[in-house]
C-alpha cells in the first residue's frame, strides 16, 4: 500500500528546498541590521535635544536606563534613575538652549557608544561648549536606554 503518491512526494520535496529560504528571510533579533541601530540611536539623539530645549524632564528622564550613571561637567555622579531625573529638574530652569554633535557612534551588538559635543548657548553670555560620551543599550523591545553619560568641559 501506497502513502505517498508522486505529487505528494514532490509538494514535500519542494517544500524542503523552501525551508532554508524562508529562514534566511527573517532576521533574528539579535541580527538588526546596522543601519538600523544607526537611525534609532541618531533618533534618540535628537530626541534628547529636543527634549532639553523644550525643558521636558519627564521625557529625558525616560531616557535613562533604571541604573544609569551620570557625571556630570563638575565631576558629581549621579547614581540611578531617579537622582539622574533629579538632577535634571533641578539643571532645567537654568538650563540653556543646546546643540549635541556626534562626533563618532560605535555599535556593539545592542550596545552603543556615542561621542561627541554639546553647545551651549545661554541668553545673555557667551556659549560654551562640553564633549560628552554616552553608552546606550538596546532592550528586548527594541528601545535604547542610556546606561551611562560622561560630560567633560571643553577648554576655550
Amino acid at each position: 500500500m501506497r502513502l505517498f503518491s508522486r505529487s505528494s512526494l514532490a509538494l514535500l520535496a519542494l517544500l524542503g528546498l523552501m525551508l532554508p529560504v524562508a529562514a534566511h528571510a527573517q532576521i533574528a533579533p539579535d541580527r538588526i541590521p546596522l543601519q538600523t541601530k544607526l537611525n534609532e540611536l541618531a533618533h534618540l539623539r535628537e530626541a534628547y535635544n529636543d527634549a532639553l530645549n523644550t525643558k521636558d524632564v519627564a521625557k529625558l528622564a525616560g531616557m535613562y536606563a533604571d541604573d544609569a550613571i551620570l557625571i556630570s561637567p563638575d565631576g558629581i555622579m549621579h547614581n540611578g534613575h531617579a537622582e539622574i531625573a533629579k538632577h535634571l529638574a533641578d539643571q532645567m530652569p537654568a538650563f540653556p538652549r543646546a546643540v549635541i554633535t556626534s562626533d563618532s557612534l560605535s555599535v556593539y551588538g545592542n550596545m552603543a557608544i556615542d561621542v561627541g559635543t554639546v553647545a551651549l548657548h545661554p541668553a545673555n553670555a557667551a556659549s560654551t561648549r562640553q564633549r560628552y560620551m554616552t553608552v546606550s543599550e538596546r532592550g528586548l523591545q527594541g528601545v535604547w536606554k542610556i546606561q551611562r553619560v560622561a560630560l567633560v568641559p571643553m577648554g576655550s
